[in-house]
């Protein structure tokens, strides 16, 4: 008799929802600015510490990074445009 309901120890990571969320809005802030890349950038960072604490359960590190590198970049050229 097998339960359904528990995971196998060899079952696939999981990706993370908040990775996804935070890549989207990252690709997104490159569109339409600060108020995407703000949330992209705290969303980047939830989900590398969530992804790196998980051993192995959650998958999207690669997305985290995308969410932080986008969401900065899109923060300084706001500064830079906005300053000069």
């Amino acid at each position: 008799m097998s339960d359904e309901s528990v995971p196998q120890p060899d079952a696939p990571p999981k990706q993370s929802v908040v990775a996804v969320v935070g890549g989207v809005l990252g690709l997104v802030s490159l569109f339409i600015g600060i108020f995407a890349a703000v949330p992209a950038v705290i969303l980047g960072h939830i989900a590398l510490v969530s992804v790196g604490q998980s051993a192995g359960r959650l998958s999207g590190r690669g997305l985290a990074i995308f969410a932080l590198v986008t969401g900065y970049i899109t923060i300084a050229l706001f500064a830079y445009y906005r300053l000069r």
